[in-house]
């Protein structure tokens, strides 16, 4: 099915877009890559038991990590609107 929904969506939103199955050996260390194992529950790869633990102390950003995040906004948004393009039928 996603062969087929790729077709209608931009480059640059299929080369970041990763489908994987239900097989936890494939798509577990993709996830582990991504984000640290204390910031997942147990049942997505992570040792994180309680999330109050970790309260976010410092909310200080650099003028360089703001143009990141606005970077990847504005690709966020891009990615929404390639997303609405596709319907999905059961």
């Amino acid at each position: 099915m996603y062969s087929f929904a790729k077709t209608t969506l931009r480059r640059n939103t299929v080369n970041r877009v990763q489908v994987f199955g239900t097989k936890r050996h494939k798509w577990e260390p993709a996830i582990l890559a991504m984000i640290d194992a204390d910031q997942l529950r147990p049942r997505f790869g992570g040792t994180m038991e309680d999330d109050t633990e970790h309260q976010v102390q410092d909310l200080s950003f650099s003028s360089k990590d703001l143009k990141a995040l606005k970077k990847e906004l504005k690709e966020s948004k891009e990615l929404q609107k390639d997303l609405k393009k596709l319907t999905i039928k059961d």
